[in-house]
């Protein structure tokens, strides 16, 4: 009974420090996100910025000519794991 006596105090403590941390954390998150809310956060790259790909319907053939279906690419999109 003793030792549950004990525990207490160091239970409240712990309980406190929680607290505290998460307080902390809450209050750091929302200043950095209030000093971050006037940037933007999507800009177009400059002018040495060029285009690495480009897709095309006619690159995407299967051997038989034709284009591939959404349902093939969706099939060819799980069956790749992703």
């Amino acid at each position: 009974m003793k030792d549950n006596l004990r525990m207490i105090p160091i239970v409240w403590k712990m309980f406190l420090l929680f607290i505290i941390l998460t307080t902390v954390f809450y209050v750091g998150i929302t200043w950095i996100d209030q000093n971050l809310s006037h940037v933007q956060r999507y800009e177009d790259p400059g002018n040495g910025a060029i285009q690495v790909v480009q897709y095309q319907e006619e690159t995407r053939k299967e051997n038989s000519g034709k284009s591939i279906s959404p349902s093939m690419r969706l099939l060819e999109f799980l069956g790749d794991g992703e």
